[in-house]
């Protein structure tokens, strides 16, 4: 009886935290930082200048402002869950809201500490203002801006490249107090930030549409609670095309991108592109077509998941090209 009970406290922690989605954000920043950046410098003699130590640190403080962001979503939203995701939400059942609070204000400490470490490591302590920033960014995306038309979506997408932007910010400010290495890199940096920027647009555009994707999928939930998402303004016929738009853009934005690969010799990573990712955002496009109801928008918010992990794979294959 009482492992089935720790069972499922274990059980409630790692939904709570969504812990596929900590491990996943992990998986990114070990590819920017070994793989696109680590490729890349190699080129040209140069071996990354982050210390180990301070690049888990790093990931440690992403990792726990990511799980607390999810933890204030979970705490700010038992209500609306209980309609739109009845297995999800455990916060009130099995999971007490001041043990989960408590955890949370714990989280964003032990982020907002190592922030500042690694800030000092690579030679400007304002730049750990940065982890604090996030935090209050996720904060009042649970708060409020949540339920303000628009800005709640573009905030988790913006939060969704600066995960991959600020394993080079910080490898870059390293690399700045090696005058002598950054000169002799200094020729690549400019493939190394096409390459980052590119992958950070993608996650970005990718956030955006799953977010899309899921409001419509809640949007009786938060109509009922009173969130002003724009599926619940403009409604699922409203919002259908608006979501197919966005898949084209990205559609043709990859196509670009498969371009400028192939010119770089990049070829793995251009043909990778072409035979999965291309085919499964066509195949979101039709499922989007074909929705009827917010409950079909289930498979397509799955989908657009496991496209996002697909294009962020691809950074593996640079490692090969290069």
């Amino acid at each position: 009886m009482m492992a089935h009970f720790i069972g499922k406290k274990v059980q409630a922690w790692a939904g709570i935290i969504r812990l596929p989605n900590l491990l996943i954000l992990v998986l990114i920043q070990l590819l920017v930082w070994f793989c696109v950046i680590r490729s890349i410098y190699d080129v040209y003699g140069t071996g990354l200048q982050l210390h180990p130590w301070i690049f888990v640190l790093l990931m440690i403080s992403t990792v726990c402002i990511a799980a607390g962001g999810y933890m204030i979503n979970d705490l700010q939203d038992t209500d609306i869950d209980r309609i739109n995701r009845k297995l999800r939400n455990k916060v009130g059942e099995i999971l007490n809201p001041a043990t989960v609070w408590k955890i949370y204000l714990l989280l964003n400490a032990i982020a907002t500490a190592m922030g500042f470490i690694i800030s000092v490591k690579t030679g400007s302590f304002q730049m750990g203002l940065i982890f604090p920033a996030i935090s209050g960014l996720l904060w009042f995306y649970s708060t409020r801006y949540k339920t303000m038309l628009f800005w709640g979506n573009l905030i988790i997408a913006i939060l969704g490249a600066l995960v991959i932007l600020i394993v080079w910010l910080f490898e870059f400010m390293a690399l700045r107090n090696s005058p002598d290495l950054y000169l002799e890199v200094y020729r690549g940096l400019e493939r190394i930030n096409a390459l980052v920027w590119s992958i950070a647009l993608f996650a970005f555009l990718m956030t955006l549409l799953r977010e899309w994707i899921k409001d419509v999928q809640d949007m009786i939930g938060d109509e009922r609670y009173g969130s002003r998402s724009l599926p619940v303004i403009l409604g699922m016929k409203g919002m259908k095309p608006i979501l197919i738009l966005t898949g084209v853009i990205i559609i043709l934005l990859l196509a670009l991108a498969q371009i400028k690969l192939w010119q770089w010799g990049l070829r793995y990573t251009m043909i990778y592109l072409l035979i999965t990712v291309q085919p499964l955002m066509i195949y979101l496009l039709v499922l989007l077509g074909k929705a009827a109801k917010p409950e079909n928008m289930r498979s397509a918010s799955n989908l657009a998941k496991i496209i996002m992990l697909a294009g962020i794979l691809s950074m593996e294959l640079i490692c090969l090209d290069l």
